[in-house]
């Protein structure tokens, strides 16, 4: 495994644009915008952000967690408080 980036809201932000191949910058995804509704993203594009959330930030993501998936903000404080893959 590579090394563990540092977990921010523009991270997050660059992580979903660059998995998805977004045509937007950073600053337009709002930390309170809907995943689903404001970003138009669907069920395959949340399993791609889980994937890519995985790689880049070590956390394991299972299922159910995707509930967490409602906006940036709820994402990023899921992701905060989860612990890393490997470490119980």
């Amino acid at each position: 495994m590579g090394e563990k980036l540092e977990l921010t809201l523009d991270g997050l932000r660059k992580l979903i644009i660059e998995r998805l191949n977004l045509d937007m910058e950073a600053e337009e995804i709002g930390e309170n915008d809907s995943l689903q509704n404001d970003l138009g993203l669907d069920s395959i594009d949340l399993l791609e952000i889980a994937i890519g959330i995985e790689k880049t930030y070590q956390i394991k993501i299972t299922q159910k967690d995707t509930q967490a998936f409602k906006t940036l903000r709820t994402l990023f404080d899921f992701c905060q408080s989860s612990n890393p893959i490997g470490q119980v």
